[in-house]
């Protein structure tokens, strides 16, 4: 029971110590080069590879599982070489991917970042063409996450964003002012990754083979699969391509502080939903298998009530102390107090997202459980599709904020449609039960939301809220929220 109890837990307590890392070199990174033309050019050239190929690496994790399973049960012999050769084959392709982004590097950064000064796209390019070979080793390791998921090893194949961003954090403090070498740094901590993941898929039976062929009977197989998986990847990637796009048009800074609000609110998704979803996901398929649709459902309503209780209170309680929240995070060093104020704006607007994000990851799982990715792939582009055309529309008119209400918007619409495209399929969903999940943990966190809204006014006009650098202010407001959260919420459940 234990043992069983600690490897739930080890998948969560892995994403948060991922999220934590992240945070950390982001306050690093602010704290010693500000919110300027070097972070924007860094971040910037740093999600390139994720960009360029994180929907390629997505698809194959996904895809590779299924045939792994079907060589398990009928042709256990070859699993190696099946294994070896896709390894390979990623390989090669994520070679190539970077190749021909060097070739082709002015003009693809010239659209990637249209507004950005000549000083700003030189340092764009000197990161990218160093950064941009990361892609062959998160190509190589998407295999063995995916090999170790199969393990039952799922807590060690989500720990390569831990290693990567704790070798960034040692470069950091070891290598300033030298921002070079920090790029550098972001292929090595892709390369301790590829390593790190090597070693534990050896030691649990991985054994390579020199083999390399593309005329296999499964590379179709994989190929038929992965395209929805893969479409649905990319385009949620150029959510991200289009926000930069218009962002870079601004004033220098705006990029990291976009970047910092969304890791940040996105992250309560990345620990609740993620978690959950990679715990309850062999349930779905399992159910789906068995046509169990009552099960399935059953199911899904009790992901939708553990997230909604969960999300609704820290995104409400996140908006309403934001300030302090960003200023605790992020406020220190170089990161000026216009900085802080500006990322607290955008951190708060992209907050509204954060449920709607959960639900829709939900809503996509499900599709897959039910194999229809197609469903997903449709909502993906329906979410990207609303994004660009709100991001045309706002960017002018409302600014920087304009950008991030309309990821919010596009995320609601692909949250909408994913249930709604369901209902088609799966006849005895209920929808007013998935909105009925969502009623009561919102209003009990509105209600705490006034009360930790009182209570911060309260401090600002004792001045208390500037002790310790906004740490009391944060202390206070969570503890409060959390007895007025829980104090509701069993009242109202005592009155039933």
């Amino acid at each position: 029971m234990l043992k069983n109890i600690l490897k739930i837990c080890a998948v969560p307590f892995v994403i948060i110590l991922s999220k934590l890392s992240c945070f950390v070199f982001d306050a690093l990174l602010g704290a010693y080069y500000g919110a300027g033309i070097a972070s924007d050019a860094f971040l910037m050239a740093y999600s390139l590879p994720t960009i360029l190929f994180e929907g390629i690496a997505t698809a194959i994790l996904t895809c590779y599982i299924p045939i792994y399973n079907s060589f398990k049960c009928k042709e256990p012999e070859k699993i190696n070489d099946f294994s070896s050769n896709i390894f390979n084959i990623s390989l090669i392709f994520g070679i190539i991917i970077s190749v021909l982004f060097i070739i082709f590097r002015k003009v693809i950064l010239d659209i990637y970042a249209h507004g950005f000064s000549q000083e700003a796209m030189r340092l764009l390019n000197d990161y990218a063409v160093i950064i941009i070979w990361s892609i062959p080793f998160i190509a190589s390791y998407s295999i063995f996450k995916a090999y170790l998921q199969i393990q039952n090893a799922k807590a060690i194949s989500a720990i390569a964003q831990v290693v990567s961003y704790v070798v960034l954090i040692i470069a950091l403090l070891l290598t300033f002012p030298s921002d070079i070498k920090l790029a550098w740094a972001a292929v090595m901590g892709h390369m301790v990754s590829f390593g790190v993941l090597l070693l534990f898929a050896f030691g649990k039976g991985f054994k390579y083979r020199p083999v390399l062929s593309l005329r296999q009977d499964y590379l179709k197989t994989m190929a038929i699969m992965i395209f929805p998986v893969f479409v649905s990847s990319v385009v949620s990637e150029v959510n991200s391509v289009a926000d930069k796009f218009f962002a870079s048009h601004y004033e220098a800074g705006i990029i990291t502080s976009m970047t910092y609000g969304y890791k940040l609110s996105f992250s309560i998704q990345g620990i609740v939903s993620s978690s959950l979803v990679i715990i309850a996901y062999s349930s779905f398929t399992e159910k789906a298998a068995q046509n169990d649709m009552v099960g399935l459902n059953s199911q899904l309503y009790k992901c939708i009530q553990i997230v909604s209780w969960t999300v609704f209170p820290l995104v409400i309680g996140g908006i309403v102390i934001a300030g302090p929240i960003i200023q605790l995070v992020y406020g220190h060093g170089n990161f000026s107090g216009n900085s802080v104020n500006i990322t607290a704006a955008i951190f708060s607007v992209y907050l509204l997202g954060v449920m709607p994000m959960c639900m829709k990851h939900i809503g996509d799982r499900i599709c897959c459980a039910l194999q229809r990715t197609d469903l997903a792939m449709y909502t993906a582009l329906i979410t990207v599709g609303v994004n660009i055309l709100l991001d045309i529309a706002m960017s002018k008119r409302v600014g920087y904020i304009g950008l991030v209400l309309a990821t919010d918007i596009a995320i609601l619409a692909g949250s909408i449609a994913v249930f709604i495209m369901l209902k088609t399929v799966d006849h005895k969903l209920s929808l007013r039960r998935v909105v009925k999940e969502l009623i009561k943990p919102f209003v009990l966190s509105l209600i705490m939301g006034i009360c930790v809204w009182w209570i911060q006014e309260m401090l600002f006009k004792t001045r208390l809220c500037h002790v310790n650098n906004g740490l009391f202010d944060v202390i206070i407001c969570i503890f409060t929220g959390a007895i007025v959260y829980l104090g509701t919420s069993l009242a109202l459940y005592k009155g039933k």
